[in-house]
């Protein structure tokens, strides 16, 4: 606003407040000189400047009252740096966040006060937050006060009191700590996240997620030398840093404290004229990466040094490598802070180092598990699938993560801070809320789960903010963005935070537990990490050239995103990415994201979630533009038959019709259908009228659907092999005012229709009706091409069929369309096989009529067999056909085609397989609902393609892929189809309900009237920009967890050898589960088509039932008919029922695994996860596994072979070639075999040969 004088933000404020409600009165107001105005004269709302901290009004100053309150306040000036605290002052408005609230713990505890960390998310106004302030309290668990004897030679059990070790056990720990016994410290549990960590390193040894590399440079050697030695001070001064693991014969994992470990400093030499760039940081950088990634955690410290000359630049380049096991964001900066302050000599500053086994000894030993349990029941129990962006689910093997850096402007970093103080939420909040948004948006979930890093250092007792050590935790976060408001969202956000705070310690493998996922999916596969950047290390009376250079971390998850809420006031992020999702624009998308979101704040517009696109403004055009760039002009004045008229003109004696029994040219077909036409117009047929035409496939057919046209009705086509009852409700829906037929069916039905009953006219017994009538074209006076062209009907949900009017200029676009694609030339062939109530009849008679080209028909008995129909085919001249899905799937399995075809057309069924890469002829894979005129995608299928795609937009055709509140999803992300442009139909017969809920406005089209139909069809888009269909809305299917597509594994099927035609379909089981069951046609067996089928896929996705069947069972639109298949008997499921376990390495495995999993039996080819198996019982059984049989596993052998015989055998092996040989042919000479004999049995066994 403008004004001459200064007004009172408070008192302006105020005086709004009595005028309008609150939602209204804006959160912040900024007097400026003018209004900036655009060359246009208008405002210029991109240039008004962004609201300071003091246009955001404070609340009336109210002194504090009570000593609580004013010690509490003095404790905020200090650390919200602000010289003035009332007692109605909000935490969180003053600019405090996590990283503040632990000191502010801290600082009251010794005061001699608690404070309970939820207490201060629930009241952080000062008032209210001193209410909660309680005398310190004496905790239930009482930290051991314990120490090792120095220099001690023995290590008994009853000297460590956190662990449960015998002797045997300390002694094989001591012989991995350089100097024995005598150089141990002390010996106590892992904490949560190092559990995690410390099984993802047993797990990935060659590509451990958890090892970070630093480079920094400088500007002399002696400056490394001194930053080094500096280093190994900080090291002797924290026992963290000089722990090691243990784990080799421990029921559980352990930490060993050293009382000395050497930090290994290697210098090593980088020739900078023997590398191809010249670049010896890149070259470290590689190293780093590479041969220097690699940390023996069994040895402390958890770290090394290189160090080299970089002589090109003038600098010396420090590596250092760390392990995460020992550290976290925090202990690096302070471990920095510290080096420097060896470095200036202000050593005795330090405050007294604090032990990080008191944090593990509190976390681990007063967790209350089952309040945990409870918990993360309550927040997981009905989350029965992983949420994961784009579908990824972990990490690819061998998969490049890309890592990218993205500084946000100062602008939107001071609106994000403005609007979180105004909402009394911290920034945080504001992130992981446009976390949730674009999780939301990439994995179609309303609710969203993904993992946030606590800072594990806000109940972490004493000096919580100065120890060193893994204090980090991982947990779920889930966000509820399902019909609430933006405000609404924020504040459940702040709260959820809030809430996991108090379980800051709890492992993420009972949260996974507690959920509703089974088989070992993952809750969620990204990650995001909030985190406060400090300022720099340096300290006053050092000068320091050191630089960092070049810093790497790692995750084992496919997208982990961490946010730097930077102390200058901006925020900055990193992104960590599998390489599959490089492309897919996640960073742009959380930008987008807070923009909408502090933008909607700044406006006071409470508005839904779902309205808030994630979308950046280059996405959305190219999902709106760049992939639907069909525009072409094409005829939208004439109508379908003005077209045929004119072949007519040019090539009227050529063929146009031909059937076993009959033939006609232009000339002929022209003349019978204006006669018939002529006929129809006597006989009140006019504009908008409908005609129904019940016929077999045949030149009499074609000639009743031109005359229909020409005189200006739209025809209703209707199958004769339809029950009476369907034929019945299509005459009385449509109301034609004739039926014409053939006679290849007997009609010998009376169709009375609400109005009237409707005359049956059979057009060769009748012929004399109308054969003298004119032969010549009809006026076109009141017609149009927006008129009506037929009447198609389609199934309907209500069990009733709907008719789907199509007028002439959506006929017209698929015309053009079709012709220019496929190169219909004159006199071409061109089979028309398609059932007359099947849309795709209508595709195959209009374009090649208009072309010049000729149709080839079958007979009807010969289309009712797909083998028949087939032989007929092959034995055709023709150049373009169309086949429907299943059947075309036979013939390439037979191997046939004619020998003319350039084309074989397919739709009506999803895709599944491809014929031989050596066939002469194009595949075009085709999609459209009726009510887009047949065709709406289209799209050349390669030998090449692994991805069995519907193609692109046809001419004039805009495709949009929305989720369920019509939001544009990102691009690779499954959504709802929604098809505009030209074939759009006209909409439902005597059904404007329907029509207005499936046929609606288009919003990203700027032509007046334009709609799109929403198909209810699911797909994604592809990254050649073709799109791969899902399914329908509700053919998705979830097993155990895992939200699968059916035709995924029904291409796996059809590779199986021996089966020619098959589908996969799901089954409602008793107990109200799904399984999944296959049908085939073909000679495989069962057992064979499960164990090739069990190479391809996930377990879960491998049916439990295989049907085997003659042919499959069709639809007359030649679509495989569902409801006919058989239910499977009992031979079709390949049971594996109870079967004992064999021998005794299979009897003592079940043994284990009934003791780790909690059940009473377990059979041979029971699978770990299935029974509950999970990764921190991975590592448990491992263990065990090594005790009981001597044999050392890794993690990952459980996972490829997790059944028991499969795990069995295994060991068997590695037992084999763990054998001494020597020792064991010593002892077979003494038993008195015979030496030759006995050398060849050992190569066998040595060779894995001899079972």
């Amino acid at each position: 606003f403008t004004s001459e004088s200064d007004l009172s933000i408070e008192a302006l404020k105020a005086e709004m407040g009595e005028r309008l409600p609150e939602y209204m009165v804006p959160a912040a107001l900024v007097q400026i000189a003018e209004i900036p105005l655009t060359p246009n004269g208008k405002m210029d709302r991109k240039a008004l400047p962004e609201p300071s901290d003091d246009a955001f009004v404070r609340r009336e100053y109210v002194a504090p009252q009570g000593e609580v309150e004013n010690e509490l306040a003095t404790i905020w000036q200090t650390l919200l740096d602000t010289a003035q605290v009332g007692r109605f002052d909000n935490f969180f408005e003053l600019g405090g966040h996590s990283l503040l609230a632990i000191q502010l713990i801290e600082q009251l505890r010794q005061r001699g006060y608690q404070l309970a960390v939820k207490a201060l998310f629930d009241q952080p106004v000062l008032a209210e937050l001193a209410q909660t302030l309680t005398g310190a309290e004496q905790q239930d668990w009482q930290i051991p006060n314990y120490s090792l004897p120095a220099n001690g030679e023995q290590i008994t059990p009853d000297m460590l009191p956190l662990v449960d070790l015998n002797q045997e056990q300390i002694a094989h720990i001591a012989a991995q700590v350089a100097g024995g016994m005598a150089n141990i410290q002390d010996i106590y549990p892992l904490a949560t996240l190092q559990e995690g960590i410390l099984y993802h390193h047993r797990l990935q040894q060659e590509r451990d997620p958890y090892i970070s590399p630093v480079i920094l440079s400088f500007a002399t050697e002696q400056e490394v030398v001194s930053f080094t030695q500096a280093l190994q001070k900080v090291i002797d001064r924290h026992d963290i840093l000089r722990t090691s693991m243990a784990w080799e014969s421990l029921e559980e994992p352990v930490q060993v404290v050293w009382r000395s470990a050497v930090l290994p400093v290697t210098q090593i030499t980088i020739d900078a004229q023997a590398l191809a760039d010249g670049d010896v940081l890149n070259e470290l950088t590689r190293r780093a990466n590479g041969d220097y990634a690699h940390l023996d955690v069994t040895q402390a410290p958890l770290m090394a040094a290189y160090h080299t000359e970089d002589s090109v630049n003038n600098r010396w380049l420090l590596c250092l490598i760390n392990h995460h096991l020992n550290s976290d964001h925090t202990t690096m900066e302070l471990l920095v802070e510290e080096v420097f302050a060896h470095m200036a000599g202000r050593e005795a500053e330090l405050p007294t180092p604090l032990p990080f086994r008191d944090f593990v000894s509190t976390s681990r030993f007063n967790a209350n598990s089952e309040q945990h349990q409870a918990f993360f029941t309550e927040q997981f129990a009905d989350i029965d699938e992983p949420c994961a962006p784009y579908d990824v689910l972990d990490l690819a093997e061998n998969s490049e993560v890309d890592v990218s850096h993205l500084g946000l402007n100062a602008v939107l970093s001071q609106r994000i801070r403005a609007m979180a103080r105004k909402q009394g939420v911290s920034p945080a909040a504001m992130f992981h809320l446009a976390w949730g948004l674009v999780l939301k948006a990439t994995s179609g979930r309303s609710d969203v789960v993904f993992g946030t890093v606590l800072f594990g250092r806000m109940s972490a007792g004493q000096g919580a903010s100065r120890v060193l050590g893994m204090f980090l935790n991982t947990l779920p976060l889930k966000l509820t963005l399902s019909d609430v408001t933006l405000e609404s969202a924020l504040h459940d956000t702040h709260q959820s935070l809030a809430t996991l705070l108090d379980y800051e310690h709890a492992s993420l493998s009972l949260a996974q537990q507690c959920s509703g996922l089974v088989g070992g999916a993952p809750l969620f596969s990204s990650l995001m990490n909030y985190r406060y950047a400090g300022g720099s290390a340096q300290l006053d009376g050092i000068e320091s050239s050191m630089d960092i250079v070049y810093s790497a971390e790692h995750s084992n998850y496919p997208v982990t995103l961490s946010v730097n809420d930077h102390i200058t006031g901006e925020f900055s992020l990193d992104l960590q990415i599998d390489q599959r999702l490089k492309s897919r624009g996640i960073d742009t998308m959380l930008v987008a994201a807070l923009e909408q979101i502090s933008t909607q704040l700044v406006s006071g517009l409470d508005v839904p979630t779902h309205q808030l696109s994630v979308l950046p403004q280059a996405q959305y055009h190219q999902l709106v533009h760049q992939l639907n760039q069909t525009t072409r002009v094409v005829d939208q004045v004439s109508c379908v038959h003005q077209l045929f008229e004119r072949q007519v003109e040019m090539y009227p004696d050529q063929l146009a019709v031909v059937s076993a029994d009959r033939q006609l040219t232009y000339a002929e077909l022209n003349a019978q259908a204006n006669q018939l036409a002529h006929w129809l117009v006597q006989q009140g047929v006019g504009v908008e009228d409908r005609v129904a035409l019940c016929f077999d496939r045949s030149p009499a057919l074609i000639v009743a659907m031109l005359a229909t046209l020409k005189a200006g009705a739209g025809y209703v086509p209707i199958d004769p092999a339809y029950p009476a009852d369907r034929i019945r409700y299509m005459m009385d829906d449509s109301q034609p005012l004739l039926m014409l037929t053939d006679g290849t069916v007997d009609m010998a039905v009376t169709w009375d229709t609400q109005s009237q009953p409707v005359r049956e006219v059979n057009v060769i017994r009748d012929r004399h009706l109308w054969a003298d009538s004119i032969a010549e074209n009809l006026a076109m006076v009141g017609r149009n091409s927006a008129n009506l062209a037929y009447v198609i009907y389609t199934s309907g949900s209500t069990g009733q069929p709907k008719g789907v009017m199509v007028e002439h200029h959506n006929l017209a676009n698929l015309i053009a369309w079709h012709n220019q694609a496929f190169d219909i030339q004159p006199n071409d062939c061109v089979s028309s096989v398609a059932g007359l109530g099947f849309d795709a009849a209508v595709w195959e008679i209009w374009p090649p009529l208009c072309a010049g080209a000729y149709l080839t028909l079958p007979t009807l008995e010969i289309s009712k067999d797909p083998e028949q129909l087939l032989e007929w085919w092959v034995q055709q001249p023709i150049k373009v056909g169309f086949l429907s899905t299943p059947v075309a799937e036979l013939s390439f399995a037979r191997g046939v085609h004619p020998s003319t075809l350039k084309t074989l057309l397919v739709g009506g069924d999803k895709l599944t397989r491809q014929p031989h890469a050596n066939a002469p002829y194009q595949l075009v894979n085709n999609y459209g609902p009726t009510e887009t005129t047949v065709v709406a995608t289209s799209g050349v299928i390669k030998p090449s393609d692994t991805r069995l795609h519907i193609g692109k937009g046809i001419t004039n055709t805009q495709l949009y892929l929305l989720d369920e509140h019509g939001q544009l999803v990102p691009r690779g992300v499954t959504g709802e189809l929604y098809i505009g442009g030209l074939g759009v139909a006209r909409g439902y017969m005597n059904r404007n309900d329907l029509t207005a809920e499936r046929f609606l406005p288009d919003p990203h089209r700027s032509e007046s009237g334009a709609r799109m139909y929403r198909t209810g069809d699911l797909a994604r888009w592809l990254e050649d920009g073709t799109l791969e269909y899902q399914g329908r809305n509700d053919d998705q299917v979830k097993i155990r967890g895992f939200r699968i597509e059916l035709g995924e594994i029904d291409v796996a099927l059809k590779r199986c050898a021996g089966v020619d035609e098959s589908i996969v379909i799901a089954q409602d089981t008793p107990t109200g589960d799904k399984r999944l069951v296959a049908y085939f046609v073909g000679d495989a067996q069962r057992e064979a088509i499960r164990d090739q089928l069990a190479e391809q896929l996930p377990q879960y996705m491998v049916p439990v039932a295989y049907v085997s069947l003659s042919s499959m069972p069709l639809t007359a639109n030649g679509k495989i008919d569902r409801r006919s298949l058989p239910e499977p008997d009992v031979d079709a499921f390949i049971t594996h029922h109870y079967e004992a376990p064999e021998g005794e390495i299979e009897q003592r495995l079940a043994e284990l695994w009934c003791e780790l999993l909690g059940v009473k039996q377990v059979g041979r080819h029971d699978h770990f996860f299935e029974l509950g198996g999970h990764s921190l019982l991975a590592v448990k059984l491992i263990t065990r596994i090594r005790d009981a049989f001597n044999v050392e596993l890794a993690i990952s052998d459980l996972f490829a072979q997790p059944t028991l015989a499969e795990l069995g055998d295994t060991l068997l092996q590695r037992s084999m070639t763990d054998i001494d040989m020597e020792e064991l042919k010593a002892m077979a000479l003494a038993a008195g075999y015979d030496e030759s004999e006995l050398d060849l049995v050992l190569a066998q066994l040595a060779d894995n040969e001899l079972v």
